[in-house]
């Protein structure tokens, strides 16, 4: 079966192909306009701005969108992404799923429609045709949703669920008057083409034998766009190569900024840092923004080093002509306590994710174990 007609079935979820993040970035602006404008308010789980576009924007076999609508209305969006990423030592075939945003609107039926297609997609994986090959799906998860943390445990009777890496989202907010940090001798250049092997040699020194990262061949494909695209940076010391970073510039909507100053309480923190305000914006309003989807340190370098050259990098970007008296950087990566300490010396706001697994689980249940799920999802209903 086709995985468009596997979705057939569901009445309020729809699954389109993605050929871009531009067609997912169009639909979730949609959905942005809708969640503001017609409620005042919204309730995300997309990590604003491009927290976890990471796991997803980098070479891919299929790319799709899950749309959710009521009424003829968009009321939530996913994505699933098939790709190649190394696990346990071999590349293997995946599939990110990611439940980027859901109004709180949403009737409850269609809540419970995605919830129970969130599973069905898992446990009929063999059944579909482009996610057979699939050896695993993984998502991320906030960490400090006691919701999510509860309905994940509901579905470990029929799902492993498998807790893989700590992931960090950092939003980093600046401006022109930063302090600078120090260089000592080390010397940031632009990669040039003439730089692009050993830039691509030290990447993939860096990724060596490491689990979940792309396979070197779509991560050498990737690196030399952005090389090309003049998107890259490298910092060298005494000839060693000593960081290398990735980065896109973007302009993100001050209307995503409303619930980062909602979710982290820090207005008076932030607020100065933006000259028009947030609250009284214009919806068409935007600041600059870069996005850092490569991030590598030298394993050599000892956590002091560490710390050194993620603040040189963080400045460099500060600095960079893109960027006005307004900016966003945003670093978002496995958990790296040299980044966490680096950052202290920012403006920063943090959020905490994991990378979490998630397979059919062999073990059939009892009639016993599968009434108490039946009882379960009428209580989760009710508490809904």
């Amino acid at each position: 079966m086709k995985i468009l007609e596997f979705f057939n079935k569901y009445k309020y979820l729809e699954i389109q192909r993605a050929n871009s993040w531009n067609d997912i970035d169009e639909s979730m602006k949609t959905l942005e306009r809708h969640l503001y404008k017609k409620l005042n308010a919204k309730k995300s789980r997309y990590e604003s701005p491009l927290g976890n576009k990471n796991l997803i924007t980098l070479n891919c076999h299929e790319k799709y969108f899950i749309s959710m609508s009521e009424n003829h209305e968009l009321k939530g969006m996913a994505s699933l992404t098939i790709k190649d990423i190394y696990s346990e030592g071999k590349l293997t075939k995946v599939a990110y799923l990611s439940d980027l945003k859901v109004s709180h609107d949403f009737c409850l039926s269609g809540k419970r429609q995605w919830r129970n297609a969130f599973v069905d997609i898992i446990l009929n994986k063999d059944n579909i045709d482009e996610l057979r090959d699939c050896e695993f799906f993984y998502g991320l998860i906030d960490v400090e949703s006691e919701q999510t943390k509860n309905l994940f445990k509901r579905f470990e009777k029929i799902i492993d669920v498998n807790y893989i890496h700590n992931y960090t989202i950092h939003n980093i907010f600046s401006n022109q008057t930063d302090g600078t940090h120090k260089m000592k001798g080390h010397q940031v250049r632009l990669t040039t083409l003439d730089d692009r092997e050993k830039i691509i040699k030290f990447s993939l020194t860096q990724i060596a034998g490491l689990n979940w990262c792309d396979s070197p061949e779509s991560y050498t494909q990737d690196l030399r766009n952005y090389i090309a695209n003049k998107q890259s940076l490298y910092i060298e010391k005494n000839g060693e190569i000593q960081a290398h970073i990735c980065f896109m510039r973007t302009r993100i909507d001050k209307l995503d900024l409303m619930e980062l100053n909602s979710k982290f309480n820090m207005a008076k923190t932030v607020l100065p840092f933006l000259d028009s305000g947030i609250s009284g914006q214009k919806d068409n309003e935007k600041i600059n923004s870069i996005y850092i989807p490569v991030f590598h340190l030298n394993s050599s370098l000892n956590p002091i080093q560490r710390i050194e050259v993620t603040k040189i990098l963080i400045q460099t970007l500060m600095k960079l002509p893109h960027q006005q008296k307004e900016s966003v950087i945003t670093v978002s990566n496995i958990y790296d306590r040299a980044v966490e300490t680096a950052l202290e010396s920012f403006i920063c706001m943090s959020k905490y994710m994991q990378i979490v697994s998630f397979r059919k689980k062999e073990v059939i249940l009892s009639q016993t174990e599968a009434e108490t799920e039946k009882i379960n999802d009428i209580e989760l209903k009710q508490a809904i």
